[in-house]
């Protein structure tokens, strides 16, 4: 998995990883020499190969005088997928066949129970409406169909305008029922583009927005979010609620949710039901970094996503990417 040598003894493991792979969390990986926490390897997707992860886990122990560490790493990359498939599939059924379901049974159903009474011209009317419905339910599972054969089409494709993240979140909290949110949009970024696709960004910032509603203790957060540039190359968005304050605990396992049922190797089971990691695997995947902490003004989380800018030769569509 490293690529080591016969003999790596005398070998540095942090450089013998980084070689080959980019450590996730950040925060985590930079202080593992002292904290040997559990964090992700990924190597990134590419035109060739998709996103391969690797979980790395470490158990310090002392054998008579010396201090030793036991290091396992294990190929979770089927595991991970399969989450993001889920929560991808189950996005988008909800998203996309709640209307045209309705509109086909709701029209059905009133012709059904309502036949004798109607007249020909209200029995023409709800057939042309179920008619519609019917027709856009046709589409809209070739859509989900579609969405299910191309694995990599979350991942492939046209990197996102800055300036379609406002309308995003705004439709994003009318979903959610999220009554108070603001946004922040540095002004000159409007035309630049970052390295997720629309689909990709749409169910990072779904996730993050689900969360302040779901964990809020009345479920009325207030929601601010911005939209920065704190460094050429790298777009900041920052989501921040008032909402509960977590544990130090609830924030070291809130990367893992995945791996709630699975104990690790140290009998521990981790696993808090944060929903992050569909988050951090997208973010991650497309090159940035994500960030979960308290908010140091008052009860409430704050979510940091820093994602790389692409150039303008960089902006064309794939033609690996699916056809939606």
């Amino acid at each position: 998995m490293l690529n080591l040598p016969e003999n790596p003894s005398g070998m540095d493991f942090i450089a013998a990883v980084q070689a080959h792979y980019v450590a996730r969390p950040v925060e985590t990986w930079q202080a593992w020499y002292n904290d040997p926490s559990p964090c992700f390897l990924m190597r990134p997707e590419n035109i060739h190969a998709r996103t391969f992860w690797m979980m790395l886990e470490a158990l310090d122990s002392d054998v008579g005088a010396e201090s030793q560490r036991i290091v396992r790493l294990r190929d979770v990359t089927e595991k991970m997928s399969i989450y993001q498939d889920i929560r991808r599939f189950h996005d988008t059924i909800t998203h996309k066949l709640r209307t045209p379901v309705s509109l086909l049974a709701t029209s059905v159903s009133l012709i059904n129970s309502q036949l004798e009474r109607l007249s020909a011209e209200e029995i023409r009317e709800l057939m042309q409406t179920a008619a519609k419905g019917a027709e856009r339910l046709v589409w809209q599972v070739r859509d989900v169909l579609t969405y299910i054969d191309a694995p990599l089409s979350i991942h492939l494709g046209k990197p996102v305008a800055v300036g379609e993240i406002p309308a995003m979140i705004e439709e994003l909290a009318k979903k959610f029922n999220i009554q108070d949110i603001n946004v922040f949009l540095q002004k000159d970024l409007a035309k630049a583009r970052i390295t997720l696709t629309p689909d990709a960004l749409e169910l990072t910032l779904s996730e993050a927005l689900e969360n302040t509603k779901k964990f809020h203790p009345q479920h009325s957060p207030k929601v601010d979010v911005s939209v920065n540039q704190p460094e050429p190359g790298t777009i900041l968005i920052r989501i921040n609620d008032d909402g509960v304050t977590l544990s130090a605990e609830q924030l070291s396992w809130a990367w893992l949710p995945y791996f709630q049922g699975e104990k690790a190797f140290t009998g521990e089971l981790p696993g808090m039901g944060l929903g992050f990691p569909l988050m951090a695997t997208l973010v991650w995947g497309a090159g940035g970094s994500l960030r979960l902490g308290n908010r140091s003004d008052g009860p409430g989380v704050v979510v940091e996503m820093k994602i790389p800018t692409v150039s303008t030769g960089q902006t064309e569509e794939s033609p690996h990417s699916g056809d939606f």
